[in-house]
């Protein structure tokens, strides 16, 4: 039981040579903060430098910045969704800079709201309308931008996915073995989130914010990650044996669809080196700020 508990625990780690959670849900490749958050460099006069391919041609940065790429934030871009309904949250945050420096703002309140999180030492974003915003953060005259793409759902695309995720269906040794090709209909909660028996690995938008829906239905449906590998090395577990196990099962493409908005809907939470698409290392950012020393097990005790 101990080696299906890694493969489940571990296993479920995967894209973008960051740590990524998976099984019965999944990501696309989160930016670390050594990446570009955007195309092209400052320019003067306040101007930005949006990705040409975020269609938010209207977002101009706060007139404090100099240099509207001096600043990387996680994610970017980020992706989340609205029902008018359901709780959507995305969390953010800047790698490198002291929490209580960064100044958020947004291109569009309208279509959100956000407030300070000293629990991860960033801003947590909810959202109050679908389409695109784009998220200015300025330290003095430095600052960053990151495109926040938010999909119209429904309350009944919510309910889909709910009621495929919490079906209640238990999960044998078997199913996670690798190359298994029964038990596809199982409930998600065998080994994410608090309650899992097989493992509490954690894939809220803390970790997935970054995953396009493409990504998110690649992993749960084919057992594939952006790069086609795991994103960190398992000692008894490839990622041929992973990809054995992690496809799961659903109706039709609107259980699909509704397993994705599900996803976005779930709190945001801590679970260690998969936060922020592992922009923090091993401990995570659990502190208001800084790295957990030390890193440490993850929440199950077993795993990050």
């Amino acid at each position: 039981m101990k080696l299906v508990r890694l493969a489940i625990v571990l296993g479920c780690l995967g894209s973008s040579g960051l740590a990524v959670i998976t099984a019965c849900s999944g990501t696309s490749a989160a930016t670390a903060p050594t990446a570009a958050a955007g195309a092209g460099g400052g320019t003067a006069g306040g101007q930005s430098s949006i990705d040409p391919g975020a269609n938010d041609t209207t977002a101009t940065p706060p007139s404090v910045c100099a240099n509207i790429d001096a600043i990387k934030i996680v994610f970017a871009p980020a992706y989340s969704a609205y029902d008018g309904q359901n709780h959507y949250r995305v969390p953010a945050v800047v790698a490198g800079i002291e929490p209580k420096l960064i100044a958020w703002t947004t291109s569009d309140d309208t279509k959100l709201t956000h407030t300070p999180d000293d629990s991860f030492g960033g801003e947590m974003f909810e959202m109050k309308g679908a389409g695109e915003v784009t998220i200015f953060a300025a330290a003095g005259n430095l600052c960053g931008h990151a495109v926040l793409r938010i999909t119209q759902a429904t309350v009944a695309q919510w309910q889909a996915g709910s009621s495929r995720y919490n079906n209640g269906v238990v999960a044998s040794r078997g199913t996670a073995r690798p190359d298994s090709s029964t038990g596809k209909d199982v409930a998600c909660t065998n080994c994410h989130g608090t309650t899992g028996t097989l493992g509490t690995v954690e894939h809220t938008p803390m970790q997935t914010a970054g995953f396009s829906d493409l990504d998110l239905k690649n992993i749960f449906l084919k057992g594939t990650t952006p790069t086609g590998t795991l994103a960190q090395p398992i000692s008894n577990l490839t990622y041929a044996q992973w990809q054995g196990f992690h496809t799961w099962s659903v109706a039709d493409d609107a259980e699909a669809d509704g397993l994705v908005t599900y996803l976005r809907s779930l709190t945001p939470a801590p679970t260690g080196n998969a936060d922020f698409g592992g922009a923090f290392g091993a401990g995570g950012r659990r502190d208001g700020g800084a790295p957990r020393d030390g890193g440490g097990p993850g929440p199950d005790g077993g795993g990050p």
